[in-house]
């Protein structure tokens, strides 16, 4: 599996019960957020570095493949925005420059009994 040759045991971010996390005072939060946060785990520049990290090694394990990325809509489009905003500059800028196909799909089903 891609994902699994990508994300090596010791690049994983855990985070344990235990742990603070970051004060939100630290950050610049919406009005209508302030009541209902009271800590942040994860800061977003954190998250843009994964995710910068994260482009590159598609980027390394795809060699010369061409890239068909596919995001289904249910939250995702802003990671996925993100990602393929880091991956452009490594496709253009790398040793060879492949297509990349962007797919987006909106699910809907419902759960029955």
């Amino acid at each position: 599996m891609l994902f699994s040759k990508l994300m090596p045991e010791e690049m994983v971010q855990q985070i344990r019960e235990e742990e603070s996390g970051y004060n939100k005072n630290l950050f610049c939060i919406a009005k209508h957020y302030e009541e209902d946060l009271e800590r942040f785990f994860i800061p977003h520049g954190l998250i843009l570095d994964r995710t910068q990290c994260f482009a590159r090694d598609i980027m390394q394990a795809m060699g010369s493949h061409d890239i068909v990325a596919l995001c289904v809509l249910k939250g995702g489009y802003k990671f996925f925005g993100d990602l393929l905003d880091h991956i452009k500059p490594l496709n253009q800028n790398g040793d060879k420059s492949v297509p990349v196909t962007v797919l987006c799909k909106q699910l809907f089903f419902s759960l029955e009994n």
